[in-house]
């Protein structure tokens, strides 16, 4: 995410612990900012795998110059055990 200038804004998970919630924002996602250059906040669901590895994927909330699509992005994030 650090190469779209991403940096996580908000993280929760289930009670159960077996999903998270991801939500990263971006600098340019200011109110003073008009709509058209605003980077909306970009929310990836992950799923906890049996290995203690929470993976999801999520498509470009913003237009890719060049690209006829906005490609899906695969996040994985490992978090040590308790």
């Amino acid at each position: 995410m650090k190469n779209y200038g991403y940096t996580i804004k908000e993280l929760r998970f289930t009670p159960d612990y077996r999903k998270a919630l991801v939500v990263f924002t971006h600098p340019d996602h200011r109110e003073d900012l008009d709509n058209s250059s605003r980077r909306p906040d970009w929310e990836f669901v992950l799923t906890a795998d049996e290995f203690g590895r929470y993976r999801g994927t999520s498509g470009q909330p913003f237009y890719t110059p060049g690209t006829a699509n906005t490609p899906a992005i695969y996040i994985t994030a490992t978090f040590p055990p308790i």
